[in-house]
């Protein structure tokens, strides 16, 4: 009848609840499952089982219950709502709570404490586990010849009764033990043990009372339920009010009791509902325990352990989260390998040149399997030592490289006894060297960058910043140039489809593979462009078919300029300075004085763009052309640009002498 009698409860606490009558939270489910397991059903055994603030509905729990005894009677059933005052029900048969030679004495046969004696707290009693309750025992009151001493035993739920008369009489008895088999009902029961000694019994009960002893009852938490969800076990409980925190201790069973000690679960939680246990180890039984804290005067009392055995399930479970690092360089590279552990079993890694089986991983094969059907040989399982084990972050650290491999594949694997569990494989591209026999040629309108293309590279990038920056800095900018293989045999290089800053730069050229489809760089490697000089230059007549004028358009504007020299060949374009003859030349405007083989101007400027300087071709017939007097190491960055072919052809040979000036 329970289950009806706890539904019947429940609905009055809505009721009282809806009514404004009682708050939410003060009667837990807790009291009131307790109320509906026990036989009690006065106002007064009721109230004993209640928190403190919830007492005084007492009467109207006694009142529900009246009605449902009277409804199992065949009367008819009570209203759930609480009444204005309790109805006085008499007690119902019930086995005894008590087990002791007991006096059949009331809490009125006894005097009423006089507050005037001094009384200590007495000693602490021992408590036993008893017949499903606790037994109590208590040394013997010293008492004279003929005397009777009777042994007053009073419990108070909460809070420690000041005062015998404040307690619930559980008995009197002239024996030294006595038992009680009452249910929980608050986190803590006060027993008490009270001395009165006269000559008779009815004496000893007028005489004040001396306390000699008392016990605390910490109770345990409620209907502790514990299961296991897919490796993770979860408790379940209720505790009563005044409960401050739930240890959750547990202890592995595999070896035996004591196996591996006891491990407290989440210390910092006040686990008042339960728990949940993530790391629990996959096959291993566990033992749970639960025990509340509750304060007691200045300090922490602990309730007796409530524990239950569970069996974790066993699944073995891929590592997911394998990770490759590669390092060293490209002739001696090595490898770090991280993951974390799976919850049961050992992992070993597979190092392979191709990938294993489509599908091995879909479930749990036997072991023999990889190699016969998996793709994954023996003689392919790493056998470096692992380190963090115990930790769950696994590192199997400097594995080497097999010669000859461009690229190797990973594959985690999960063993148990003979059956395995393939995780997630992984691939890496043996590090790529740097990009060699770089070459930067120059041809004066275009740059082309040649080199030797490195083993293992699916693209080369260039980057393209000042002389002044580093390779870090420059590759954390977007790449200006990328070219693959195919395109690199086809067109002989690397053509920069704009012209290089013509004041210098730097050409950062860097390797690139590619692996599970992330980009993975190589070394960089830079080659220096110095920067060109670029000046136009043109040819202006012949006037008068002796002279011709020369201008120079520079490109940027400069501080001093080379010397410069006309060079006149017969029967050909001058391909050098030294391929023809000097022709004289003079600054414009000085009517052929100053004649020199050379000119040489102060500063090569944008904004000057008119005649600069003359030139004598009377009596030539054939090429012209302007060169620079450069020293060799300057050579490459200077380009001197000519006019239209037809612009260096000349024929002085009808000009007379006098037309020089």
């Amino acid at each position: 009848m329970s289950g009806q009698v706890l539904d019947a409860l429940l609905q009055w606490r809505s009721g009282a609840i809806a009514a404004d009558q009682l708050q939410i939270g003060v009667i837990k489910d807790a009291h009131l499952t307790q109320i509906a397991r026990s036989n009690r059903r006065t106002s007064t055994e009721i109230e004993s089982m209640l928190p403190r603030t919830a007492k005084p509905m007492a009467g109207h729990i006694a009142n529900v219950l009246a009605g449902l005894d009277n409804n199992s009677s065949g009367s008819a059933a009570p209203s759930s709502a609480p009444t204005t005052e309790p109805v006085t029900v008499a007690p119902v048969a019930a086995q005894t709570p008590v087990v002791a030679n007991l006096l059949e004495l009331s809490s009125d046969d006894f005097c009423e404490f006089d507050y005037s004696i001094d009384v200590d707290n007495g000693i602490k009693l021992a408590a036993k586990k008893s017949q499903g309750g606790y037994r109590f025992e208590w040394e013997p009151h010293p008492a004279g010849s003929g005397q009777v001493v009777i042994y007053r035993v009073v419990s108070n739920e909460e809070n420690r009764a000041y005062k015998p008369e404040a307690g619930e009489l559980l008995g009197a008895t002239t024996d030294v033990s006595l038992t009680d088999l009452r249910p929980p009902s608050s986190a803590v029961r006060f027993v008490q043990v009270w001395c009165h000694v006269g000559r008779t019994i009815a004496d000893a009960a007028s005489e004040q009372p001396t306390l000699i002893g008392t016990a605390q009852i910490i109770s345990p938490v409620v209907d502790l339920a514990i299961s296991e969800d897919e490796g993770t076990v979860i408790g379940r409980w209720d505790t009563w009010p005044g409960v401050k925190v739930v240890r959750v201790m547990r202890m592995a069973l595999a070896g035996g009791p004591g196996t591996g000690g006891q491990v407290r679960l989440h210390p910092d939680d006040d686990n008042l509902g339960g728990f949940v246990d993530s790391t629990a180890e996959r096959g291993q039984r566990y033992l749970y325990r639960a025990i509340c804290e509750v304060p007691v005067d200045s300090g922490t009392e602990l309730s007796p352990p409530v524990e239950e055995v569970v069996q974790v399930s066993v699944i073995l479970s891929p590592v997911l989260d394998l990770a490759v690092e590669t390092y060293g360089d490209a002739e001696e590279p090595r490898f770090d390998l991280r993951w974390s552990s799976p919850p049961v079993g050992k992992v070993v890694i597979y190092r392979t040149e191709s990938g294993p089986k489509p599908g091995i991983e879909e479930s749990v094969l036997a072991e023999g399997a990889l190699e016969a059907s998996g793709g994954l040989p023996t003689d392919a399982r790493l056998i470096h030592p692992i380190k963090g084990a115990q930790t769950g972050n696994c590192v199997m650290a400097e594995v080497s490289w097999p010669r000859g491999w461009t690229r190797a594949y990973f594959t985690p694997v999960t063993t148990l006894d003979n059956s395995v569990q393939v995780g997630k494989t992984v691939s890496a591209t043996r590090p790529l060297g740097a990009v060699r026999h770089l070459r930067l040629v120059e041809r004066c309108a275009e740059q082309l960058l040649t080199f030797a293309w490195p083993e293992g590279a699916a693209a080369i990038e260039v980057y393209v910043s000042t002389r002044d920056m580093d390779s870090e800095s420059a590759l954390a900018q977007p790449a200006g140039h990328e070219i693959s293989r195919n395109r690199y045999e086809r067109d002989g290089g690397l053509h920069f489809p704009t012209q290089l800053p013509a004041i210098g730069c730097s050409v950062h050229v860097v390797p690139v593979s590619y692996t599970a489809g992330a980009k993975v760089l190589g070394a960089p490697t830079v080659v220096d462009y110095p920067g060109l000089l670029r000046v136009q230059y043109d040819i202006v007549g012949p006037n008068s078919g002796s002279t011709v004028d020369i201008t120079l358009a520079p490109e940027r504007d400069t501080h001093g300029s080379p010397p410069f020299m006309l060079v006149y060949n017969a029967n050909r374009l001058p391909l050098s300075s030294m391929d023809g003859t000097a022709v004289d030349v003079w600054a414009a405007g000085a009517d052929g004085n100053g004649r020199s083989k050379q000119f040489q101007p102060n500063q090569l400027s944008r904004a000057d763009r008119g005649a600069t300087w003359s030139a004598d071709v009377r009596g030539l017939y054939g090429y012209i052309r302007l060169f620079a007097d450069l020293h060799p190491s300057h050579r490459s960055t200077f380009a001197l640009i000519d006019p239209a072919v037809e612009k260096l052809w000349v024929d002085g040979r009808g000009a007379s002498a006098g037309q020089a000036g």
